[in-house]
């Protein structure tokens, strides 16, 4: 089995009207978790939920993920913040 498309998620969520999608499948002896949200809160939700699953399930915590919409969200919060500080910074001068 290849990895579970995030595109089909989206499509299951869009034809069922859902807001959180959590997927489990086997291939014979290999498990597979994937998680799709329609809102970005919705999509760390998703992906908390899964990272609970791969606990439950033994996985490695290296396995655990965030969603790259979370990662794109939060190197931006970074950015942001690093611009914040330099203007407070000019302000105290």
């Amino acid at each position: 089995m290849k990895k579970i498309p995030i595109g089909a998620l989206k499509e299951f969520a869009n034809k069922y009207g859902c807001d959180h999608v959590i997927v489990f499948a086997t291939t014979g002896k290999i498990e597979h978790v994937a998680t799709w949200g329609r809102s970005i809160k919705d999509c760390d939700q998703a992906a908390q939920f899964g990272d609970m699953m791969k606990d439950v399930l033994g996985w490695p915590k290296s396995l655990h993920a965030v969603p790259n919409r979370v990662k794109r969200l939060q190197e931006r919060v970074k950015e942001l913040e690093g611009v914040l500080d330099e203007i407070e910074a000019e302000k105290r001068g």
